[in-house]
This record gives C-alpha cells, structure tokens and sequence, in this order.
C-alpha cells in the first residue's frame, strides 16, 4: 500500500515536473495579462508552484485558450508602493513571529531531553587514564 502511495506522489510530481515548463512560459501568457509581461526570474520562481499545482492551472490553462473561461481583468495595478508595504508589514510580522517560536520550540525540545545527562561516568574509561582524569571522574558522579 505504501509503495503505490509513493509510486503515485512520484508520477505526480514527474507529471509536474514536465508541464510546469510549458506552462510557465507558454500558457500562463493566457491565462494573465499581467504575467505575459513577466520576466525570466518570475517564470523561474513559479515553477515549484507550477510542479505542485499543475492539474490547477493546467485546467485553467486549457479554459483560457478554449475562450470558455473568462479571466478577470485587473481593476488597479498592484502599485510598487503598495508591495513595499506589504513586504514591510510581513517582515514585521515575521520579526515579532519568529522569535517566540523560536523560543518556544527550543523550551519545548530542552524539556524533552532533560534525562540526557544523568548518567553515571563509566569508572574505567581507558585502562591509560591518569590520576587527574579518575579525580574528574569521582568529581562527576559524586556531585550526580
């Protein structure tokens, strides 16, 4: 059962892996006026959308060189100011987000592994240890 899972989610992807191509460069110029001016880098960062998304916009795709699917038409241009701000304001959420997160997940892991160091240091550790390293040894279980 596992093995047809996988063997399904790897044609999956090689089916996108194939087509996200095509669609990138070809039939997103009909599906979105604005995209049919985009450049090589915006084709580029699409692609992994593209590879996971493909029977989406494939469907889509198909639609808008069909003339079945009417396309909405943009009522106002994204302006430059606007994705500044909205650049701005998720890097600010990410700076006030990511912190506690972070914190978080380092408290919760810490408490997961507070048995790691209650081990007892093996009396022999070598048979060529010297007095200074039995002393450190005593020192270690004595104070456990």
């Amino acid at each position: 059962m596992l093995s047809l899972l996988l063997w399904c989610i790897v044609v999956y992807l090689i089916t996108g892996i194939a087509l996200a191509p095509i669609l990138a460069f070809h039939s997103i110029n009909a599906m979105d006026a604005s995209a049919a001016h985009g450049s090589l880098a915006f084709r580029l960062i699409i692609l992994p959308g593209l590879v996971l998304l493909w029977p989406v916009v494939l469907q889509k795709a198909l639609a808008a060189r069909s003339g079945t699917c009417e396309l909405p038409v943009p009522e106002k241009p994204v302006t430059p100011r606007g994705l500044r701000r909205l650049h701005g304001n998720s890097a600010l959420a990410l700076c006030l987000l990511l912190p506690p997160l972070i914190t978080l997940a380092l408290t919760w892991r810490s408490s997961d592994f507070r048995d790691v160091g209650t081990q007892k240091v093996p009396a022999t550790l070598s048979s060529k240890s010297s007095g200074a390293d039995r002393a450190m040894r005593n020192d270690l279980n004595s104070s456990r």
